[in-house]
């Protein structure tokens, strides 16, 4: 065989390097401890685990609520019940004022109260000594509560004395009607005598309104006042008008003797008023006039001066013809200018003539205004003053409708209780007791389930690979089924050639499936190293069959005790070697003659030897390096079972060493934070890490899903395996008996 090759650190064989958990519920789970749910039959069967072991919690709650409500009901005064029934009339008269402020939800509540009330108690207690002088007072309890959502109550009066029970509870009604009817009174009294007072207060307050009224039509002429304000309010409006229209006509003007009467170009103006619009049209009327005019002259002009051209060729300057032309051509120029001057000097006479008129409407406007001011603010005062009265009259009215409504709505509520069920005979009430305990014992019942249920809360150990899958982000790379028939013999815990428990030994072939065929670079592994958390996980059964299944492929495989400290696998195999493995490490003996055959076939051992407290100096020495590599060249597999991680450094100085690592968990043991931080040593080391192994799992599970589980489809119709754990028994013709 070749020697061990060279590989990268925690890369042993060419595996690939190890990975860290990288699912954010792992790390959230392993940071907090915190559990996440499976599937519901893996949820289930992990709480009747926990009934199966706790169930002395529910026992002892469920004893406890009844032993509580056992006592209660033996130092319970009251044995007779009188039941009668009485119905409220729950519609409230409130009136707009307000005077009530129960609210109709909490009502029923409120009447509850009152008749359970120690007031009522004393005025039922009195009334009864009144009836009766010899009346001997007995102990008592009332239970009121409502029909459903009705306005009947249900009234219970419970005592040891049944007459007392009966005559009490219509005493007690008796006084709460009275109780009510008072209360009522009082209310209603009390509101009639605050709104009578506010009545009068608004009366003065009317009244006084209805006199500044009066006085200032009085002081004031109102009919002359209206109308003197509409005319003065208009005539106002006009000269305001007015003004608008001088001064825009009169801006105009300005523009036009700045452009010497050219009004052509200035648009009207938009959202001017009409006398505006007509201004500015007229000037503009005129203006287009005077240039047509002008226009015709300048044409005749142009006209004539061309006509001159022409004859100056062939006439002289001092012809009678151009000289009449240029007389022409003069006066026209003549009478152009004189028409623009004269146009000029109309503009400015009546620009002069609208500044007076603007002036005098200014003046005016100026004489009207503050009179027109003063009307308005004698108007608006009795304005004012008038709705100040209607007002005060409207709350006068409101008032004096309320006193009416609270009148009204006291004859209404004279009549609001009716005893449907007058008090009946008094009965014993033994027969409930029954019914008190099993409430009780089922509320202790049901706090058992919450005690468990907090229990399950803190409990992170795993019991099924669903489970198992949240709290790791780690290959499974099997699951060993429980058998109830391993009891203590060693001898029942190895698997056999032709074993009849199937599904535990084909676990075991699955588990050598998986590592055959699993996804690697470089050569597949030759050295497997088993270890655990926490002792007492069955890491050492679970290496020993698994070495077992190795060697019914014909291959040289050696499994080596590396637990220097508790190893147990001569015990397990029932080997008596007289070296071991701590004998090679520690005095140098030669490993060949420490491994001694089994009594299975292709399988030799090499057991602890005498206990070391010193293995992880062991491992880590040339010396082991040295051994591994004479038993890589010798052996085809060769499997290391060592100490649990969490008790001691052996197996996390062993493991770097060898080709990959198997992590076999408990179920219904191992805790899921200590098996994290059992593998968290393992990755910091540089361990390749191969997969979990979960041990002693139930194979009712739904989730346990291995093909083993139809076994019967799949074996021979003449098999006959006598004992055999779930196998019906076949006859000869294969058939099941």
């Amino acid at each position: 065989m070749e020697p061990i090759p060279p590989s990268a650190p925690g890369t042993p064989g060419g595996f690939p390097p190890p990975q860290a958990p990288s699912s954010p519920m792992t790390a959230a789970m392993s940071q907090a401890g915190g559990r996440v749910p499976g599937t519901f039959m893996s949820r289930l069967h992990r709480y009747k685990l926990l009934v199966k072991k706790f169930w002395w919690i529910l026992l002892f709650c469920t004893a406890v609520g009844i032993a509580i409500q056992a006592y209660k009901i033996a130092h319970e005064v009251p044995n007779y019940a009188s039941t009668a029934r009485l119905m409220i009339n729950t519609k409230i008269n409130v009136t707009e004022s307000s005077v009530s402020t129960t609210e109709v939800g909490n009502y029923m509540e409120t009447q509850i109260a009152l008749m359970t009330s120690q007031k009522v108690y004393t005025a039922a207690i009195n009334a009864l000594k009144a009836k009766n002088p010899g009346f001997v007072e007995s102990d008592v309890r009332i239970d009121v509560h409502p029909l459903g959502s009705t306005p009947i109550l249900i009234i219970r009066a419970m005592s040891s004395d049944a007459q007392f029970a009966k005559d009490f509870l219509q005493a007690d009604i008796d006084a709460y009607i009275a109780l009510q009817h008072d209360i009522k009174v009082d209310d209603k009294d009390r509101a009639i005598k605050d709104i009578t007072d506010e009545l009068t207060k608004a009366e003065a307050t009317l009244q006084t309104d209805e006199d500044d009224v009066l006085g200032f039509q009085k002081a004031n002429n109102i009919v002359f006042l209206q109308e003197q304000g509409s005319s003065l309010g208009s005539h106002l409006a006009q000269l305001n008008n007015q003004l608008v229209d001088r001064r825009n006509e009169y801006d105009l003007l300005v523009k036009l003797t700045a452009k010497q009467g050219d009004l052509q170009g200035l648009p009207v103006v938009a959202g001017a008023s009409n006398s505006q619009q007509e201004s500015r049209m007229r000037l503009a009327a005129a203006t287009t006039e005077f240039f047509k005019a002008q226009q015709k002259a300048q044409e005749r002009i142009t006209e004539l001066e061309t006509q001159m051209k022409e004859e100056e060729e062939y006439l002289r300057p001092a012809h009678p013809k151009r000289v009449a032309l240029a007389a022409q051509i003069a006066d026209l120029k003549r009478s152009i200018t004189l028409s623009k001057e004269q146009n000029i000097e109309e503009a400015n006479v009546r620009r002069e003539t609208l500044a007076l008129e603007i002036q005098h409407l200014e003046a005016m406007v100026k004489e009207y205004e503050p009179k027109a001011i003063s009307l308005g603010a004698k108007l608006a005062e009795f304005e004012r003053l008038k709705s100040k009265r209607s007002m005060d009259q409207s709350l006068y009215e409101s008032l004096l409708q309320s006193v009416q409504k609270i009148d009204l709505n006291r004859r209404l509520d004279e009549q609001r209780f009716t005893l449907m069920e007058p008090p009946s005979d008094a009965t014993s009430i033994k027969d409930q007791y029954q019914v008190r305990l099993l409430s009780a014992g089922l509320g202790g019942l049901i706090v058992g389930m919450a005690i468990l249920f907090i229990i399950d809360r803190f409990d992170d150990r795993i019991n099924s690979t669903t489970e198992l899958r949240d709290y790791f982000s780690e290959r499974i790379l099997g699951q060993m089924p429980f058998e109830v028939s391993l009891g203590d013999r060693s001898n029942r815990r190895l698997i056999q050639p032709g074993d009849d428990r199937h599904t535990y030994s084909e676990s075991f072939r699955n588990l050598r499936s998986a590592l055959m065929f699993m996804e690697v670079d470089g050569a597949r592994p030759r050295t497997i190293l088993f270890t655990s958390a926490s002792p007492d996980e069955g890491k050492t059964t679970v290496a020993t069959n698994f070495a077992i299944t190795l060697a019914m492929l014909e291959g040289r495989v050696l499994l080596v005790d590396a637990d220097l400290r508790r190893g147990g696998l001569n015990r397990l195999l029932d080997i008596d070697a007289p070296l071991g493995f701590t004998d090679v490490l520690l005095h140098g003996a030669d490993w060949r003659k420490a491994v001694v055959p089994s009594k299975h076939k292709n399988l030799s051992v090499m057991v602890c030897g005498k206990y070391t407290s010193q293995g992880a100096e062991l491992f880590l020495s040339p010396i082991t390096d040295g051994i591994l590599r004479e038993m890589y060249n010798e052996f085809d597999y060769i499997i290391f079972d060592t100490s649990p991680v969490m008790a001691a450094d052996d197996a996390t100085s062993l493991a770097p060493k060898i080709d990959g690592t198997i992590f076999v968990l408990r179920a219904s043991m191992t805790s899921a934070r200590a098996a994290r931080n059992a593998l968290d040593q393992l990755y910091h080391r540089q361990v390749n890490v191969l997969g979990l192994v979960l041990n002693s799992v139930n194979a009712l599970l739904p989730d346990y899903y291995y093909y083993y589980r139809y076994y019967e489809y799949y074996r021979p119709k003449d098999e006959v395996i006598e004992g055999a754990p779930g196998t019906p028994r076949r006859g000869k013709d294969g058939s099941k008996l």
